[in-house]
């Protein structure tokens, strides 16, 4: 895909794909690229995006996959992206703009549930039957996209003006802004260094991860996945 995309290697055929190569790769570098300078200009400082963004990335796709092989229409994220970040670096070396800014993305995340890649790859899925023109599907995409976030957007705001948002007696309304800001004010209070037991209990968990993906891939009879 890379020699597609940077020197246009005629070997490489990608004529049946939804995106050509350059574009999907080109995509991905613009896409993080603005991603970093969006964390950046939160107030976050460089080490906290570095460690944050791939962060994000590996649990994105971990849900993706996990939704794509299991057949589930959604998975909630068994991990928050900015725990990784904020115990691997320590609070203690973190700014006061850092951490207020980190605080902000929490609405990012939302457990999960605005997580674009994994009906994308539902998407990529469906398109497998179509013999030709499969790049027409991505019109269409970017308009069920917009249609979806506008229809959102209305509903949510006309139901807030209706009921109350706080009524919805749901996470992101009516207890995830307080929890969130508190959590970063008490980080402040009582900042703490690397958490280096939670990095070995992560290491061993993607080690073990790495070895069954490796059998499962290598030997068709290998039970466990």
């Amino acid at each position: 895909m890379f020699r597609k995309a940077f020197v246009g290697d005629a070997a490489v055929d990608d004529g049946d794909e939804i995106l050509s190569y350059r574009a999907a790769v080109f995509g991905l570098i613009g896409s993080l690229a603005f991603v970093c300078a969006f964390l950046w200009q939160l107030g976050m400082q460089g080490k906290l995006v570095a460690v944050l963004v791939p962060a994000l990335l590996i649990n994105y796709l971990a849900i993706a996959r996990i939704v794509s092989e299991t057949g589930l229409a959604y998975v909630r994220t068994t991990l928050c992206e900015q725990y990784v970040a904020l115990f691997t670096l320590g609070t203690r070396g973190l700014s006061p703009t850092s951490m207020t800014g980190i605080s902000l993305t929490y609405s990012l995340v939302s457990q999960g549930k605005g997580i674009f890649m994994t009906p994308f790859a539902h998407v990529v899925r469906l398109a497998d039957p179509i013999q030709r023109h499969r790049r027409r599907l991505v019109p269409a995409l970017i308009l069920v996209i917009l249609t979806g976030i506008a229809a959102d957007f209305l509903l949510t705001v006309h139901l807030g003006y209706k009921t109350g948002a706080f009524n919805f007696n749901a996470w992101p309304f009516s207890s995830a802004g307080p929890f969130a800001y508190s959590l970063t004010v008490s980080q402040m209070r009582s900042p703490f260094d690397t958490s280096w037991e939670r990095l070995v209990v992560f290491c061993l968990g993607a080690s073990a991860m790495a070895l069954l993906t490796f059998l499962h891939y290598r030997f068709p009879w290998w039970p466990l996945h």
